[in-house]
């Protein structure tokens, strides 16, 4: 392989070059290999092309990755930067590379010191696959270039305060090298030289932008190093906190007085799990019935029979696409469910021995007259083993659902989105099956004491999540630790904007309330009817300046409760009103934002509450903002307001 620079010279150097490699081989022995010429160009920005003409040639010959020489016909400097980008293209791609440097009077020389960029190259690739950055202060020394060595030293602490899970470090040091990252790419030519390699590496290492998650990251970095013990601690120790720290998970920790871990923690460990309700047969077996029967429409209590719903769409929809009408032909649909349990094995059986002339319109009738067929999906031994601590965090997590958590954790809050919840309580699997490994790996327990606390039971329940409960290795602590983080990725919200709707009511006067129970609970009722299952609205209760009383107090646990029996959450805020309607509607327009879908219970308003409130309706439709459900008494006037306003 010949890669040549000057054109001026070409033919008299070409031919004393293959000269020279002739009288080399005849000397040696060995084969005349076959010479391919590559003209390099001055410009330094063809590297790339340059890189891809040799890879063509390499592979259409079939030259061994083992032995490439590389020839430079004189000893001019221009265009070598152009050749040792090549050469450490190809090193990085597989080959081995020998430099040599040919001069037409002296003959072939070694020319094989490394250079800078390239012993930089292999110090970032080094970094990426093992941490290790032992070379990084040196080479900080030698470079020029200030981003490049401030990135080495960013990443040289990075490393060290990983090592040692020190992660209230790592933000800041991880914000310096995203910012380094982004202004060595803002160069024109950064795709085409060492600046340009070494984000592509290091872009694989940490992503094209921060992370919702940091301690992802972290976490990654761990597991792509080996780095077990730092991967396991993370995950249960530091990746709660940030949970909580992001108000992904909400919770008020001053009841968690008696823990002996930190208390976010003890809230993905024990709490969110333990003394949770778990419904009875009966109830399940209603639920089961109810969806096969159509009836259940959007009943968030559907969660607790989500498995059973996800096989039976899976199913269905795999009948529909082959196009078939008996469930007995479609039966490999179910073999190749991504999950295997007993639930898939039953209905499985059941479809074999009891459909193999049954069209599918009459399959789900069949099915919920046939429940004792599919008791895995309402009956468990383990929601019987009260005295076990893990049967009951086991069964907690299957059952898992929002009301029973914010009943009895105060301020509990799950920001999740919960059409993906079944990968919540698939995550807290993972979570409770890696925190009782990490409390033997972290205090060098023998493993085998696994055993004193996850049975064959426990192990099998907690397999139907997905966890490999087999031998503990590296390997599969790994693949659980990289499933549990998928997971959780897939039920978090995107940042995507979305309509955030905005409720606005007022606390009654004693003398406007007869029966403060019925009253509220009947506007409650008509004002929120179309709130979606576990959305957040923000609810604006309009008060008297510096009062608050009994009214208020019943108005806003009345909200809250209601929230809590259908299944959405509420932030409360208060705005005070004021006897000029300029200053309240100034108060109530500081709330809004276009795209902001706005409702309101007027029953309780005073006249100058109300024209402010209609001045408001006003403003928010000139704002952008949406007017949707306002009520006065038993009376909807979401229509008047629109036709009057010109919504």
């Amino acid at each position: 392989m010949q890669f040549w620079k000057k054109e001026k010279s070409f033919h008299t150097d070409c031919f004393n070059c293959i000269e020279e490699i002739e009288q080399i081989s005849a000397s040696a022995g060995i084969k005349q290999p076959e010479v391919e010429i590559v003209k390099i160009s001055d410009n330094e920005k063809d590297d790339r092309k340059l890189f891809s003409e040799v890879r063509r040639i390499l592979g259409e010959s079939g030259v061994p990755k083992e032995d490439i020489f590389v020839t430079v016909a004189d000893t001019s400097t221009s265009g070598s930067d152009v050749l040792d980008m090549t050469m450490l293209r190809l090193e990085f791609d597989g080959y081995t590379v020998e430099k040599l440097h040919i001069d037409p009077e002296k003959g072939i020389a070694d020319h094989s010191e490394t250079s800078l960029n390239l012993e930089l190259y292999k110090a970032i690739c080094k970094f990426k696959d093992t941490g290790i950055t032992d070379t990084f202060n040196k080479l900080g020394e030698k470079i020029s270039n200030k981003l490049l060595a401030e990135l080495l030293e960013q990443l040289d602490h990075f490393s060290g305060n990983l090592n040692l899970c020190q992660t209230e470090d790592l933000e800041p040091t991880l914000d310096k090298i995203y910012n380094i990252l982004d202004s060595l790419e803002h160069d024109a030519d950064a795709a085409d030289n060492i600046e340009g390699l070494v984000c592509d590496k290091l872009r694989s290492v940490f992503g094209d932008s921060k992370p919702q998650l940091l301690s992802m990251v972290y976490i990654k970095c761990c597991l792509s190093w080996k780095w077990t013990t730092q991967s396991l601690v993370l995950f249960t120790e530091v990746l709660p906190k940030e949970l909580v720290r992001n108000k992904i998970v909400q919770c008020d920790f001053s009841s968690f007085t008696n823990a002996t871990l930190a208390p976010e923690v003890e809230l993905f460990y024990t709490r969110m799990t333990r003394d949770m309700y778990i419904p009875k047969e009966k109830e399940l077996k209603s639920l089961l019935v109810n969806f096969l029967k159509g009836e259940t429409g959007n009943d968030s209590k559907n969660l607790y029979i989500e498995d059973f719903i996800v096989i039976i769409k899976w199913f269905e929809k795999g009948m529909e696409e082959k196009g078939l009408t008996i469930p007995f032909e479609g039966i490999d649909i179910l073999y190749s469910f991504p999950e295997k349990n007993d639930g898939v094995r039953q209905l499985t059986e059941f479809i074999y021995h009891n459909c193999s002339s049954l069209t599918m319109d009459k399959f789900r009738e069949k099915l919920s007259n046939s429940m004792d067929s599919i008791r895995y999906f309402f009956k468990d031994s383990l929601m019987y083993d009260k005295e076990n601590t893990i049967s009951q965090k086991i069964m907690g997590i299957k059952y898992l659902y929002p009301e029973h958590m914010r009943r009895n954790l105060d301020g509990f809050r799950l920001n999740i989105d919960y059409s993906k919840f079944s990968f919540f309580k698939r995550f807290l699997a993972f979570f409770l099956y890696l925190k009782l490994v990490r409390n033997r790996v972290c205090h060098a327990i023998p493993l085998q004491t696994l055993d004193d606390d996850l049975n064959e039971d426990h192990k099998e329940r907690l397999k139907c999540f997905g966890v490999d409960t087999g031998t503990v290795t590296y390997e599969s602590l790994s693949r659980n630790i990289t499933n549990a983080l998928s997971c959780l990725k897939e039920c978090l919200l995107s940042n995507v904007p979305r309509t955030i709707h905005k409720y606005y009511v007022s606390v009654p006067a004693p003398d406007e309330v007869d029966d403060i129970e019925n009253d509220i609970d009947s506007h409650l009722r008509s004002l929120f009817e179309n709130v979606p299952s576990f959305d957040t609205v923000r609810i604006f209760v309009i008060k008297e300046k510096n009062k608050e009383g009994i009214l208020e107090k019943a108005l806003i646990a009345k909200i809250d409760e209601y929230a809590i029996c259908n299944d959405f959450f509420c932030d409360i805020e208060n705005i005070s009103d004021s006897d000029e309607p300029s200053e309240f509607i100034s108060n109530l327009l500081s709330t809004v934002e276009p795209g902001d879908k706005i409702g309101a219970d007027t029953t309780y308003m005073n006249n100058i509450k109300m024209y402010g409130m209609i001045m408001f309706f006003n403003a928010v439709i000139e704002k952008k903002a949406e007017i949707g459900k306002v009520i006065c008494k038993d009376y909807c006037l979401t229509d008047l307001i629109n036709s009057q306003f010109g919504a």
